[in-house]
Order: C-alpha cells, then sequence, then structure tokens
C-alpha cells in the first residue's frame, strides 16, 4: 500500500506519494527522480492535499509508479477524516495509523489522534498490542514493530532532559541488543566528558 496526494505546482496538477513509506527502500532511484501517473480526474474529486491510501499500484517502468483506479481511498484532508466502513477500509486504516507512528512528522500522539476520529465509522485500534514490549531474549509476536515498540517505550534520551544525546538510530540498536540479551561494546575518543 501507499500513501499520496495531489498538489497544484504552477499550472500542473502532480501527484506525490507521502515521504519515507516502505515501498521506498525497494526503488532503484530516488522517490524525487520517478514520474508518477495516476487517475487525476477521480482524485481531484477532493480537495488538493487530500491523503489517499491504495494498494492498486505497479511499476510500468523502473522510473514510473502507476497508481491504479481501483482501491484508491481518501483518507483525510488536513484534520478531518473521510467516512469509511465496512471491513475493506480496515487495512486502509491500519497502514495510515502505522505509517503515522512510524513518520516524525506524527508521532503517536498524532496516531492516536487520527485513530479516535475513525472511531465513530466502526474502526478499532489495540493500542496495547500493538507496542507491547517483547520479553528479554524471546522471540517477537507475529505483525510486532519492534523499532515503534522501542520508540513508544523507550524514548531517545534529549540534552535538555538528561544532559545527553544519543543519535537515534543508534539509540534503537542499543535498546534492541539489550532487549535480545544481546552484548553490546560502545566505543568512543578517549577521555570523552560530554
Amino acid at each position: 500500500m501507499i500513501l499520496f496526494n495531489a498538489v497544484l505546482e504552477g499550472t500542473s496538477f502532480l501527484i506525490e506519494t507521502l515521504p519515507g513509506q516502505s515501498f521506498e527502500k525497494t526503488l532503484p532511484i530516488s522517490v524525487k527522480d520517478i514520474k508518477i501517473t495516476a487517475p487525476i480526474s477521480d482524485i481531484l474529486k477532493f480537495p488538493l492535499g487530500t491523503v489517499f491510501c491504495t494498494d492498486g499500484y505497479d511499476f510500468p517502468e523502473e522510473d514510473h509508479l502507476h497508481i491504479r483506479k481501483e482501491n484508491i481511498t481518501a483518507m483525510y484532508y488536513v484534520d478531518d477524516v473521510y467516512p469509511l466502513s465496512g471491513p475493506s477500509s480496515t487495512p486502509f486504516v491500519d497502514f495510515l495509523i502505522d505509517y503515522m507512528i512510524d513518520h516524525t512528522e506524527f508521532g503517536v500522539d498524532k496516531a492516536k489522534e487520527m485513530a479516535a476520529k475513525y472511531e465513530p465509522y466502526g474502526y478499532t485500534f489495540d493500542w496495547d498490542a500493538k507496542f507491547a514490549m517483547p520479553v528479554v531474549g524471546e522471540a517477537l509476536p507475529a505483525g510486532t514493530n519492534l523499532k515503534r515498540t522501542i520508540a513508544a517505550n523507550y524514548p531517545v534520551p534529549t540534552k535538555a532532559e538528561c544532559g545527553f544525546h544519543v543519535e537515534p538510530d543508534i539509540w534503537y540498536l542499543l535498546v534492541r541488543n539489550v532487549l535480545r540479551g544481546e552484548n553490546t561494546l560502545l566505543m568512543g575518543p578517549t577521555g570523552l566528558t560530554n
């Protein structure tokens, strides 16, 4: 699945994917260098900036992403959600909420706010299961995202809070290794005190 929206650039309507999605990791080139085509007439029935989700897309060429007409679902515009109901909408809402949890622009609190707006349409989210901490040394339950679980339970320390800073990727590896019961060797300049 992918999330995207329509934007106006000059006199042209363009389709842009939301940044930092998992499909980008499989691309041989940057997503900014990819031509994106889609059924603009269907998409522009909604306001510019509406975020859509779809599982109907393919790559006719390695630098061309084509979004097919079927299964395009309008998710939200600004902070207002579109009424979705029925089991067919659940994977799209799950994908959106997971994206918001993992993306630094949104985070857990914003994702929870968005999920609450879908509740009147029958959507529910098991937050405890989503952020359940694994037992040290045991395998993770199916569907668990360890990086997300660590971010929710062990936020990256900041200089303002505790007097030091750790890069988020390094912090994730440290906590992950502790949870797995693995040894970790920390190295740095000799005599470093700050």
